[in-house]
């Protein structure tokens, strides 16, 4: 009983902290302006890691001023916009796609709040929420990794073609490399789109985030079809649980 109660302030005290956000919303624009900042904070909060899709927030507005005000939430720090590019060399920001974005909310804890999940029942909560929790909590700790100084930004892959999408979550710039990094809500979970980056892209390594002990494979094989050219791929795997993810920047993680 007293663990409830102490969860039920938890979901109090988050409560009011997105109560003082959309009271602050009041100092910027219109009540128009205002309505389509509550509504992309909502929106945000409920299609952590899905392309943004404005005729999904609001099919009635124009998509530039929804546009604007997911920018102004960016700019806040309320969310961050997570950015489509090509780059798998340095610099990750060289081949950035502007208008294509996913976001990921300022906090998870705020994020529940806001999409009604209750702190006190979360019994496989991650996994039924279709591993947008996952994918949350590994984006808000790979922002945390950032120096002060440094503009904390993240970027994903993917391709989108007839019967050959693939996504990669997070592209994460270590050092000079780029590695692609796949969050797994679970223990387990196909590859594909790890296999298809890697192929595409000429590299060996990458990252996966999820339930399981920490371990890393090499000279896993795979067979790709890419554009109708069968590729056999060779590569590296450094799986890590998701409470690491903090720690990535550790060479003693990487170096697995």
């Amino acid at each position: 009983m007293v663990f409830y109660k102490n969860l039920m302030e938890v979901e109090k005290v988050h409560s009011e902290i997105l109560t003082s956000f959309k009271y602050d919303f009041a100092k910027y624009g219109t009540r128009k302006q205002q309505e389509y900042l509550n509504e992309c904070l909502e929106y945000s909060a409920n299609n952590v890691g899905k392309k943004v899709k404005y005729v999904n927030i609001n099919k009635n507005a124009h998509s530039s001023k929804l546009k604007e005000a997911l920018l102004k939430l960016e700019l806040s720090r309320i969310i961050h916009l997570v950015r489509r590019t090509k780059s798998s060399k340095v610099p990750i920001s060289q081949y950035v796609d502007k208008e294509t974005f996913k976001p990921v909310f300022l906090d998870i804890g705020l994020m529940c709040n806001l999409s009604r999940i209750k702190l006190s029942d979360v019994s496989n909560l991650v996994t039924d929420f279709e591993g947008a929790l996952a994918e949350q909590f590994i984006g808000q700790e790979l922002i945390s990794t950032f120096e002060y100084f440094e503009d904390a930004r993240l970027y994903y892959w993917s391709r989108e073609a007839k019967n050959a999408n693939a996504e990669i979550d997070y592209l994460f710039q270590l050092g000079n490399k780029i590695y692609p990094v796949e969050v797994k809500a679970g223990k387990t979970g196909t590859l594909k789109s790890l296999q298809v980056y890697l192929a595409e892209k000429n590299e060996d390594t990458g990252l996966r985030f999820n339930l399981d002990l920490p371990s890393e494979g090499t000279k896993l094989s795979a067979t790709i079809n890419i554009k109708r050219v069968i590729k056999n791929l060779e590569y590296n795997l450094i799986s890590l649980p998701l409470h690491f993810a903090g720690n990535i920047r550790s060479k003693q993680l990487i170096d697995l």
